[in-house]
């Protein structure tokens, strides 16, 4: 036997005799000392009152945690509504100076645009029959016009987008005559509703096609509407009912039919024919030509204004031995434009011309003869828009006529086209 076995045996023997086999005498006074301690209540031990997640152990967050998570959402937020602005385009005021877009026109019965350049000439509607007066909305975003199987054929109106897609017609199963000399349509400022004139009677429709009201007593008929910048008139031009002499004077009427008010009279024969009436950018003048040319009488360029009681006063504001016609107001208000045509002259000979809001400083634009036709500035004034004269309509030709003596920009639209017809897309800066 080892010495460490002999050390387990004489460990084991002595272990014996000082702790004897016997049962536990003390087991008795333990558990009687046990009954005299009271036990603790129930609100003293948590564990077994409150919810299981209260007593478990606290973790300690970090006090930026939350910052970081409402920063996150944020920026996922920021992220979101810039996507939605980058598909939608920014649209300009109504009135005003404002970027040039497209340039659109007529030509061989299509609706067509180009680039303020004169580049990019395309097809924007080319629907079977004949689309004319192309005119698009205040902000630039939508196009309306007229359509027939023919010119001439009682026609529908009809609103697209600015890119000629999503075409609707707008005035069911009704039709209307409309003389393609004129545009005879004219968007609200806010491009809810269209003002349009059909064989002497004016009428207001919704863009959505709800509904179409005649304005107006028939007392006489009405042509030619231009809605106010404040969307409070509709001007046109009026012409009493079986007039055989062509007494055509300025009008203002209210949306709604009411406050009918002859602003200029009539001051001879077809005065104020084949044009509409320009509002001033702040809508508190009207320009028209005047005079009675077809009795050998020179016209002239006349001008109403409202004052802040919306009482009306006019005058003329050119005049003189030559022939003037078509006046258009310039988007900022401190200039206009109009076709002269000089006593003696070769009568396809017009010249476009340009004064100061008060018509002083009258000077020629350009050596450009543009026909007899309405003429508009672009949005951001920088050209005015005509048509070059030729007798044959194959060779019908727009005009882009710089203000600064640079290059006049040809765009080729040939076929027949209303002489009223001039808008230019206005996008924002």
């Amino acid at each position: 036997m080892t010495a460490r076995h002999d050390t387990d045996r004489v460990i084991s023997l002595w272990l014996a005799e000082i702790a004897p086999e016997g049962h536990v005498d003390y087991l008795d006074e333990t558990l009687s000392a046990l009954d005299r301690v009271r036990q603790r209540p129930v609100w003293a031990s948590p564990g077994r009152w409150l919810p299981v997640q209260m007593t478990l152990p606290r973790v300690v967050v970090p006090r930026a945690a939350p910052y970081l998570v409402l920063l996150a959402l944020l920026l996922i937020g920021l992220i979101i509504a810039l996507a939605v602005a980058g598909g939608q385009r920014r649209l300009p005021a109504p009135f005003g100076l404002a970027a040039t877009g497209l340039v659109t026109f007529e030509s061989g019965g299509d609706i067509l645009v180009a680039n303020a350049d004169g580049s990019g000439r395309r097809p924007l509607v080319t629907t079977p029959g004949a689309q004319w007066s192309p005119t698009f909305s205040r902000r630039g975003d939508r196009i309306a016009y007229w359509s027939a199987p023919n010119l001439g054929d009682p026609a529908s109106l009809f609103v697209a987008d600015a890119d000629g897609s999503n075409a609707r017609l707008l005035t069911g199963e009704q039709r209307f005559s409309v003389p393609d000399a004129l545009p005879a349509l004219s968007w609200s400022p806010d491009d809810q509703r269209l003002a349009v004139s059909s064989d002497g009677d004016l009428y207001v429709v919704n863009v959505d096609g709800t509904d179409v009201q005649p304005i107006g007593e028939p007392y006489h008929q009405r042509y030619g509407p231009v809605w106010s910048p404040d969307g409070t008139l509709i001007a046109y031009t009026g012409q009493p009912l079986g007039d055989p002499y062509d007494q055509t004077s300025s009008w203002v009427i209210a949306p709604d039919g009411t406050g009918d008010l002859e602003v200029i009279p009539a001051e001879g024969r077809w005065e104020i024919a084949n044009v509409n009436p320009s509002w001033s950018p702040d809508g508190r003048s009207l320009l028209v030509h005047t005079g009675g040319a077809f009795d050998g009488d020179d016209t002239e360029i006349s001008i109403a204004q409202r004052d802040a009681a919306g009482g009306w006063t006019h005058r003329s504001i050119v005049k003189g031995p030559t022939w003037d016609y078509h006046p258009s107001w310039s988007n900022s208000g401190t200039q206009f434009s109009f076709i002269r045509l000089v006593e003696g002259s070769n009568p396809e000979q017009h010249q476009l011309m340009v004064a100061d809001a008060d018509g002083s400083n009258i000077r020629r634009v350009s050596n450009a003869t543009p026909r007899f036709n309405a003429q508009c500035w672009s949005p951001d004034d920088r050209f005015i828009r005509s048509f070059a004269t030729y007798d044959d309509p194959a060779q019908r030709t727009m005009l882009l006529i710089p203000l600064d003596g640079s290059a006049i920009a040809e765009i080729p639209a040939p076929g027949e086209m209303s002489m009223g017809v001039c808008s230019t897309q206005r996008l924002a800066d």
